[in-house]
């Protein structure tokens, strides 16, 4: 019924109306993280179909930019694609219908999984909570770090999901690790088969006209760090992607979406022109440097409601951050 409703609402030119009032404001960025046939409860990918659906709609209403292309003057409402992770089905899927549709895209990386010594925490997270979930286990050890108190037979997953996940953020890496590292061998978690890029695919994606970012060196929580610690998760990134690339690096993607005064100052030290957030509101530009870029998560879900998400009309329950 509500997929119904949210049709009709698109239907009679409610979008349209939206984005002309947008243009005059702003610039749409849109996040995007995995795009693959495969499931996950807790952070479901979009699918491939679903991505065709988006990327025809951006091609017919928007003016698709990138970065370093913004115009001052465009003939439509602007909208950037940015991709978070590095995942690789980015290169089986996403990227196949972007050159389809000839659009180009930023892409943030992160650089201990092109060098493939890692897959991203939050991965190992959502993998281990799926584990729980099929066996049907509530996780004690989960319930352990949550303000909010569960039972055991509890079946708010996403309730535990995002009560533990929140935990884990504020929580400096070491410790962090040593919680997934003792749930992974008390449960006995298999090894996920995610994949993430590594430099050659970066190699390739450029060629194909994919600007790169920096989603930092290890996707760290970033307000846990010490200056020190920080610096090197900013100015690492940044080096290595302009070393392999040959290509200036000015985007800065925060891991989570996480931020402080602290992280925003050294982002500037560093030299990144713009910051990426993830707070489902519109890109303003800004006087100052660093641009401080608001993006709108995007999600597996009904055309019309994505299309309507676009437009600022809904904000989905849960607001996943990668």
């Amino acid at each position: 019924m509500k997929d119904r409703l949210l049709s009709l609402v698109v239907s009679a030119g409610l979008g349209k109306a939206l984005r002309l009032l947008k243009s005059r404001n702003g610039i749409t960025v849109l996040c995007l993280h995995r795009v693959t046939e495969e499931e996950d409860f807790f952070w479901p990918p979009m699918k491939p179909n679903t991505f065709e659906r988006l990327l025809r709609h951006c091609q017919k209403h928007y003016e698709v930019t990138d970065f370093a292309h913004i115009s001052q003057n465009p003939s439509k409402p602007q909208l950037i694609l940015s991709f978070d992770d590095g995942y690789y089905d980015f290169m089986e899927y996403a990227l196949p219908l972007l050159l389809k549709y000839n659009l180009p895209c930023n892409h943030n990386v992160v650089i201990n999984c092109l060098n493939q010594i890692e897959i991203i925490w939050t991965q190992r997270f959502n993998i281990l909570c799926n584990h729980l979930r099929h066996q049907k286990l509530a996780g004690q050890l989960l319930l352990e770090l949550a303000d909010t108190k569960f039972s055991e037979q509890t079946t708010d997953w996403m309730g535990i999901y995002f009560a533990t996940f929140h935990a884990l953020l504020q929580m400096p890496k070491q410790e962090r690790f040593q919680h997934l590292e003792a749930w992974e061998k008390t449960y006995a978690v298999p090894h996920g088969k995610v994949k993430m890029m590594n430099w050659n695919d970066v190699a390739l994606a450029q060629q194909q006209g994919v600007s790169f970012g920096s989603h930092t060196v290890s996707h760290d929580a970033l307000p846990t760090l010490s200056p020190k610690d920080l610096e090197k998760e900013l100015l690492l990134s940044k080096e290595l992607i302009e070393s392999r690339t040959g290509k200036t690096c000015d985007v800065l993607s925060l891991p989570n979406g996480q931020s402080s005064s602290e992280v925003v100052e050294m982002a500037k030290q560093v030299g990144y022109k713009y910051v990426l957030f993830l707070d489902e509101h519109l890109y303003r530009r800004q006087p100052h440097n660093p641009q401080l870029v608001s993006r709108i998560n995007m999600v597996e879900e009904a055309a019309a409601m994505m299309q309507l998400r676009m437009e600022l009309f809904h904000r989905p329950k849960h607001i996943l951050k990668g």
